[in-house]
């Protein structure tokens, strides 16, 4: 016998094993008793029954019920044939993390947008107050003047300069201007040279 007829052999030795195996499985399955062993024995059948309980069926000569509903979940118990809404079943479980180990965790809170930034302040006055001067007698109207990069302007109380600034009060120590745009006041301090 040479080395490829040992190979064949050896593989009609495992095809033989592997079938033998599956008759003998195939063959403890099909012993279950079936329900038509249980009818075909028409002496155990009650005579005033007209229809077949199929839950039932003969083991070892006796009547057993079978309780197949019971091995059933819960989702499958229900009779398909019977007319009526589904029974409520509990809560469904709890979904398994990604591994599949235990619950998983509450997924996070959605994030929230961070708030948006605050508006700008409004620019700051431009101007330097550099002296004032009094109009007329010591009672008289006092004159401020202040400066602008450059540009000088002669004001007094209640003026409106550039159409934009009010100039709201004059005094020895500060000159409080509102801007009419942005609805905002300061003072500017007398600058000493």
């Amino acid at each position: 016998m040479n080395q490829t007829e040992r190979k064949r052999l050896k593989i009609w030795a495992v095809l033989v094993v592997v079938f033998g195996l599956t008759l003998w499985a195939g063959q403890r399955v099909f012993d279950l008793p079936t329900v038509l062993d249980a009818v075909s024995n028409e002496s155990d059948l009650d005579d005033t029954s007209e229809s077949l309980d199929l839950d039932q069926m003969t083991v070892s000569g006796q009547w057993a019920r079978l309780d197949i509903e019971a091995s059933l979940p819960d989702g499958l118990r229900r009779n398909p044939f019977q007319y009526g809404p589904e029974p409520v079943s509990a809560a469904p479980p709890a979904p398994l993390d990604p591994l599949g180990v235990g619950p998983a965790a509450e997924p996070p809170a959605p994030l929230q947008p961070p708030a948006p930034p605050p508006p700008p302040p409004p620019p700051p006055i431009p101007f330097r107050y550099s002296g004032w001067s009094r109009i007329g007698d010591d009672d008289g109207v006092i004159e401020a003047w202040l400066f602008d990069e450059g540009d000088a302007y002669s004001v007094v109380e209640m003026e409106v300069l550039m159409g934009r600034y009010r100039i709201n009060q004059i005094t020895d120590q500060f000159v409080e201007i509102e801007d009419l745009e942005f609805n905002r006041r300061q003072r500017l301090p007398l600058l000493v040279q």
